[in-house]
């Protein structure tokens, strides 16, 4: 019951950062203060939804009731979100290119991998 109320939570703040991101872009004049507000929305926002979707696309693939809950999936969501706004900020800055742009996603695809290794989660292993 307790996850629930955690997922509930989690949905309340993906869907408040969403609609702050929105409200940024479309009615906030651009400062360095709504650019402060719209990198941090937006981090919350695609980390909850990279949470939530996780969750249910692990719910949907796995046989049976074990599966991951979204709050256990937000570290990944938290990496991503961390890619994508470093990705952005860079935009932002004019510098972003697609050589920087490979770097970042292959550095995110290393910090998965490795975290998925280290916690001791190997699909596809022969253990």
């Amino acid at each position: 019951m307790a996850d629930r109320f955690t997922e509930l939570g989690l949905l309340f703040l993906t869907l408040a950062g969403w609609l702050l991101l929105i409200y940024v872009v479309v009615a906030l004049p651009v400062s360095s203060g709504t650019q402060a507000i719209f990198y941090a929305s937006g981090f919350v926002a695609l980390a909850g939804t990279v949470a939530l979707v996780s969750e249910l696309y692990q719910a949907r693939a796995s046989k049976g009731d074990s599966h991951p809950r979204a709050v256990h999936l937000l570290g990944a969501g938290m990496r991503l979100a961390f890619a994508v706004e470093f990705a952005l900020w860079l935009q932002s800055l004019r510098v972003l290119t697609a050589a920087y742009l490979v770097f970042i996603l292959a550095g995110y695809v290393f910090l998965e991998i490795l975290f998925r290794y280290t916690s001791g989660e190997r699909r596809g292993s022969r253990e």
